[in-house]
């Protein structure tokens, strides 16, 4: 059935119900389309009930067929689901593989270069509980300032800013506030000695891969320093897993008592070697 406008064919819709807007409709088969163009058009697969837009594709007897000899895209939605694919250049009347590029599944978790959920599969991940997965055999992300130098990253708590990230031409700085106008002061910092020499170095190996390590025991560290670890010696998950805990060994608690130990232990050399002048002097 064709209809016409002013002796201009508008609309014509084939034996298999497929319309096209000024143009011959494709030969859709197991769906219904919509051609607005040589280009563009909406369908509804009839297999699964799911509504479509497609650039340069239409579902042809043998799968998602090239209308044009160019690159093609389309976007589907089901049920609660959306999907986009994205196909390279191929020539008019191929078959066309679609790539699924990204999903928002019916969980409402974002997926870009990656088909389900999961923190172990490649791709990346924004997740309906506000989680960011990026999963890959390369670098994982990338921070760009351009122009000046200054901050890349803020970092909130209750949106409030708490810590930076900062570049300049050749160096990344990590930044936590300690602004004088957010602190009380009750005095200069003292027991530094016994604050380092409470620390217990370790050396061995990682069970992971038998790699050394020299550094602390997160457990004995947090004895000495608790604000400098998180998590709990021995903790477990409901499921019995262990949660591991972590520690930062150049945490501000840390670098004040060995600069403060390390003013006292000059302070003794200076003395000392006061005294010795002194006596060779005589």
């Amino acid at each position: 059935m064709i209809f016409y406008t002013n002796a201009t064919e508008a609309l014509r819709i084939d034996a298999s119900q497929n319309l096209g807007l000024g143009v011959t409709p494709f030969a859709w088969s197991g769906a219904k389309g919509f051609d607005l163009s040589t280009y563009s058009s909406i369908y509804q697969n009839i297999g699964n009930n799911a509504t479509g837009i497609s650039n340069n594709l239409y579902i042809g007897s043998s799968g998602y067929t090239y209308k044009n000899t160019a690159a093609g895209s389309a976007y589907q939605m089901l049920g609660a689901a959306h999907y986009w694919y994205n196909t390279p250049s191929g020539t008019a009347g191929t078959v066309a593989t679609l790539t699924q590029a990204m999903t928002l599944d019916a969980s409402g978790n974002l997926l870009v270069g990656k088909t389900s959920a999961g923190n172990s599969i490649n791709g990346a991940q924004l997740s309906s509980t506000y989680q960011f997965f990026t999963n890959t055999s390369d670098y994982i992300s990338v921070f760009n300032r351009r122009g000046t130098d200054g901050i890349s990253i803020y970092f909130q708590k209750a949106e409030t800013n708490v810590g930076t990230i900062s570049v300049t031409t050749t160096a990344t700085t990590f930044n936590s506030l300690s602004d004088y106008r957010l602190k009380n002061i009750t005095g200069a910092l003292t027991g530094a000695k016994d604050f380092i020499m409470s620390l217990q170095p370790k050396q061995g190996t990682w069970k992971a891969d038998g790699s050394k390590f020299v550094g602390f025991l997160a457990h004995e560290f947090q004895e000495v320093s608790p604000s400098s670890v998180t998590g709990e010696k021995d903790a477990v998950d409901a499921d019995g897993k262990p949660i591991m805990q972590s520690m930062q060994a150049s945490s501000s608690e840390v670098m004040a008592n060995l600069v403060a130990f390390v003013q006292e232990q000059q302070a003794i050399i200076t003395t000392l070697t006061a005294r010795i002048t002194a006596l060779e002097n005589k």
